[in-house]
C-alpha cells in the first residue's frame, strides 16, 4: 500500500531526491545500457586475432563526478597504448575512426610508404601470400590506411528508455 504524504512532505522528499537520487538513477540506467552495448560492440570489432574485442570496456559514469561537473559521461573504449608485441592493441582507435595507423612510438602524423628490413640474424622476412610461404630480404610497405568501422556504438534509444525507467523507479521508491 502506498504511503500517504502531505504535499509539503512530498515536495521535501522530491527536493532531497533531486539533489542526489536523480544523478544516481541516471548513472544506473546508463550503466545498464553500456553493459549491453559493450557486448554488441565487442561482437562488431575486427576479429583477426580477437585481441581488440577483448579490450572493449566501459568508462563508468559517476554520480559524484556528475554532481561536481554538472554532467554525466558514460562511454565505451577499446585498446591500449602498449606495443603489439607486449599484448597491446594500439590500433583500436584507427579501426574505430578510420585513417592512417601510426604506431604509439612514432612521432609522425601519418605513415608513408616505407621499407621493412628483418631484425633477425638470418636476414630474411617470412610471410604468407596466397597460401604460399614467401621469404624476402626487404619489402616495400605501401603505408596503412583503414576504413572507419565505428564498432563502438551506444544505442541511444535503449539508453533513453533505460534512463527514463530508472528515473521513474527511483522517484516512485522515494515518494512511495
Amino acid at each position: 500500500m502506498p504511503r500517504q504524504l502531505s504535499p509539503g512532505n512530498a515536495a521535501a522528499r522530491l527536493e532531497k531526491w533531486a539533489r542526489a537520487g536523480f544523478d544516481i538513477a541516471v548513472v544506473d540506467g546508463l550503466t545498464a545500457t553500456l553493459e549491453a552495448d559493450k557486448t554488441a560492440s565487442a561482437g562488431r570489432a575486427p576479429r583477426a586475432s580477437g585481441r581488440l574485442a577483448a579490450t572493449v570496456k566501459i568508462v563508468r559514469p559517476s554520480a559524484s563526478s556528475a554532481a561536481r561537473k554538472g554532467f554525466i559521461i558514460g562511454r565505451l573504449k577499446a585498446g591500449n597504448r602498449k606495443r603489439a608485441d607486449q599484448g597491446g592493441v594500439p590500433y583500436a582507435r584507427v579501426h574505430q575512426v578510420g585513417g592512417i595507423f601510426v604506431s604509439p612510438t612514432a612521432n609522425a602524423s601519418h605513415t608513408n610508404r616505407h621499407g621493412i628490413a628483418p631484425k633477425s640474424a638470418d636476414g630474411r622476412l617470412r610471410f604468407v601470400i596466397g597460401g604460399k610461404v614467401v621469404f624476402a630480404r626487404r619489402v616495400a610497405h605501401p603505408g596503412s590506411r583503414f576504413k572507419k568501422l565505428e564498432y563502438l556504438r551506444i544505442d541511444e534509444d535503449r539508453a533513453q528508455r533505460r534512463i527514463d525507467t530508472s528515473l521513474q523507479r527511483s522517484a516512485d521508491k522515494e515518494i512511495g
